[in-house]
């Protein structure tokens, strides 16, 4: 809970420094990055912190976890539209192409969820 609370508010300065001043984009933001690692909590508790000392398995179960969290949300909710899906789902995606689950690279990566990545790291890094 700390973290995605840290990552909300990382994420919302992040924006609001850069002259975001949509609410709609603002709010986008703050619901993918409340619920943008909820996948993790699928995973075993041993498994869902870090690369370190895992196997090349629990690294690839890892790097699921954006994908879990879609599954988690697979119903339609009122708050969980295609824009904070896609910025759940591509949060981990790196502009060089070697971020996961897709590898998806440049301005393939949708625009808030490059934001919501800075605020996650931000957060990790905290």
């Amino acid at each position: 809970l700390k973290h995605s609370i840290q990552t909300s508010i990382y994420t919302y300065i992040v924006a609001k420094i850069n002259g975001m001043t949509s609410e709609r984009s603002l709010k986008i933001l703050l619901f993918a990055s409340f619920f943008h690692d909820i996948g993790r909590l699928t995973l075993p508790e041993e498994r869902r912190l870090s690369f370190q000392n895992k196997s090349i398995e629990e690294i690839v179960e890892f790097r699921s976890h954006p994908a879990l969290t879609l599954e988690t949300f697979k119903e339609p909710l009122p708050f969980a539209d295609e824009e904070i899906r896609t910025c759940i789902l591509q949060h981990k995606e790196r502009v060089d192409g070697k971020g996961y689950p897709h590898e998806v690279k440049g301005p393939s990566i949708f625009s808030l969820a490059r934001i919501l990545a800075i605020g996650d790291s931000i957060s990790e890094l905290t």
